[in-house]
């Protein structure tokens, strides 16, 4: 189970850039796209919410450069880690390595028998939830960015 670990990984990694983020603009994104109980308002899956998001991401960054994520303190340790990935943006090469894994950790569920998957599953949807959300609020915060 190395992909949960890095899906973990990721997602820190991931709420630690939004929240560097923010502290720059302060904005108030967290409450853009919530419900009453404090989570996005969707009807599709967690992971296929979370899919959806990445791919918004990556679309954006391809249209616009946003400068509060240029100087964001965390993006120096984004081009070490794509260092090899020049022709692609550092922040796009996160969400990509994002999107990867958890397609992976997708795909070995599928793959286990009834018992396993079902334990895994409320597990993978968890971390599904928690990514979505923070990509939700990323997204809002991207759009909200100058």
């Amino acid at each position: 189970m190395r992909d949960t670990r890095s899906a973990k990984v990721l997602v820190q990694m991931f709420r630690v850039l939004l929240n560097l983020c923010k502290i720059n603009t302060n904005s108030d994104t967290d409450k853009a796209h919530m419900d009453e109980h404090g989570k996005p308002q969707v009807e599709m899956h967690w992971a296929w919410e979370l899919q959806g998001n990445l791919r918004k991401m990556m679309a954006l960054l391809q249209e616009r450069e946003i400068v509060e994520l240029e100087t964001c303190p965390m993006m120096e340790q984004l081009r070490i880690r794509y260092r090899g990935r020049l022709e692609t943006h550092p922040i796009i090469a996160f969400l990509q390595e994002i999107q990867t894994v958890f397609e992976r950790i997708e795909r070995l569920i599928t793959a286990l028998s009834a018992s396993k998957r079902a334990l895994m599953q409320r597990h993978f949807l968890s971390l599904c939830e928690e990514a979505a959300i923070l990509a939700n609020n990323m997204l809002g915060w991207m759009k909200s960015a100058k």
